[in-house]
């Protein structure tokens, strides 16, 4: 089992942990990892969280064409179109199983997180 932290996460646990050729990513927010600092607005905290996730998976040495599944959390429905939108830019095809569910609320006051289980090659 090999473990990835890429940034601070914002409680006890690991980035990903990658088990196999199987990698488990956990939730990604809309936090920058340079300023540390929360993404202001849905699209920008969307594409925060996905570019996040990118960068575990790269370091893990795969990528987005590689994910077999994400969980996206929001925060309010009427987001839910724009997040579609959003994650085509970053699943181009092959599109991932996926669930988006709404929920009251999300660590350091996000809006949006996504986590995935990714494939190693």
């Amino acid at each position: 089992m090999q473990t990835f932290q890429v940034g601070a996460t914002v409680g006890p646990y690991s980035a990903a942990k990658r088990i196999g050729n199987t990698l488990f990513v956990s939730g990604q927010i809309g936090i920058n990892p340079e300023t540390k600092t929360l993404a202001t607005g849905f699209a920008d905290q969307a594409r925060q969280a996905l570019r996040n996730l990118g960068n575990i998976l790269r370091a893990a040495g795969t990528d987005y064409a590689h994910v077999a599944k994400c969980n996206c959390f929001l925060t309010e429905q009427t987001d839910l179109a724009q997040m579609n939108e959003i994650y085509k830019e970053f699943f181009v095809s092959d599109f991932p199983a996926r669930a988006a569910v709404v929920v009251k609320g999300l660590p350091a006051g996000a809006i949006f997180e996504i986590e995935c289980v990714a494939y190693c090659p």
